[in-house]
C-alpha cells in the first residue's frame, strides 16, 4: 500500500489514510495471534526500542535545521540561548504574554510564527485583507496611528528583515519607526510600543 501510494505521489500527508487502512489490518492479524507467547511479546518490545531509538537519533531529520542541541531540552538557559540564535521571535512572544496584560491585538509585521501569543495578532497579508488593505493604505503618521488605534493595538512586532516579496517597504518600516517606541529588540525582530502622544490625546 505504501508503494502505491508513493508511485503516484510524492507528497507524505497522502500516505496517513493508507497507514490507518494497514494499522487496521495489521492489528486484526495481530490480535488472532497468541498473545501470551513470550517470542510475541520479546518481538514488540525489541521494536519498541528500536522505534524510539531511531526516532531519538534521527530526531532533526524531517526538520529545515540541522543542528539541535541535546542541552537545549534540559536546560532553561541554554534554551533561551538557542532560540535567541535561531528563533528570536519566540522570545518576544513570551515578553508580550508578560506586559500586554489586557490581551489587546499585537500588530505583527513578520512572517506568521505567533503561535503561543495570548491575544490577536493582526497580520497584514492576504488572508486578513482589512488589516492589509488599511495598512498599506496608510502613507502618514496620523494615518497608522489611527488604525493602529482603531484596531485597539498598543504593541507592534516588526521583523526588519521581513521584506522578501516586497511585503514592507522602507518607508513604512521607517513610519512605524517614528509612531512607536522601541521596547525589545533581538536581532532582526524588535517589539514596539505605540507612543504615549498617540494613545493619550
Amino acid at each position: 500500500m505504501t508503494l502505491l501510494v508513493f508511485h503516484s505521489t510524492a507528497y507524505l500527508r497522502y500516505i496517513f489514510p493508507a497507514y490507518a487502512i494497514v494499522a487496521s489490518m495489521i492489528g486484526v492479524g495481530l490480535g488472532s495471534l497468541n498473545q501470551d507467547s513470550r517470542k510475541l511479546r520479546w518481538f514488540w518490545t525489541a521494536a519498541g526500542v528500536i522505534t524510539v531509538t531511531l526516532n531519538i537519533a534521527f530526531l532533526n531529520a524531517g526538520t529545515f535545521y540541522s543542528y539541535l542541541p541535546w542541552r537545549s531540552i534540559l536546560s532553561q538557559t541554554e534554551r533561551d540561548e538557542y532560540l535567541n540564535q535561531r528563533l528570536p521571535m519566540r522570545q518576544a512572544i513570551k515578553l508580550l504574554n508578560a506586559i500586554n496584560k489586557d490581551g489587546k491585538p499585537v500588530a505583527v509585521l513578520s512572517e506568521p510564527f505567533m503561535a503561543g501569543l495570548a491575544a490577536d495578532a493582526l497580520y497584514p497579508s492576504w488572508y486578513n485583507i482589512r488589516m492589509q488593505t488599511a495598512y498599506f493604505a496608510a502613507h502618514t503618521q496620523a494615518q497608522l496611528a489611527s488604525l493602529l488605534l482603531a484596531k485597539g493595538v498598543d504593541y507592534i512586532v516588526v521583523d526588519a528583515s521581513w521584506n522578501a516579496r516586497g511585503n514592507v517597504t522602507a518607508d513604512q518600516l521607517a513610519l512605524v519607526a517614528v509612531v512607536t517606541d522601541e521596547v525589545w529588540k533581538l536581532g532582526m525582530i524588535s517589539v514596539r510600543r505605540l507612543k504615549d502622544d498617540y494613545r493619550f490625546n
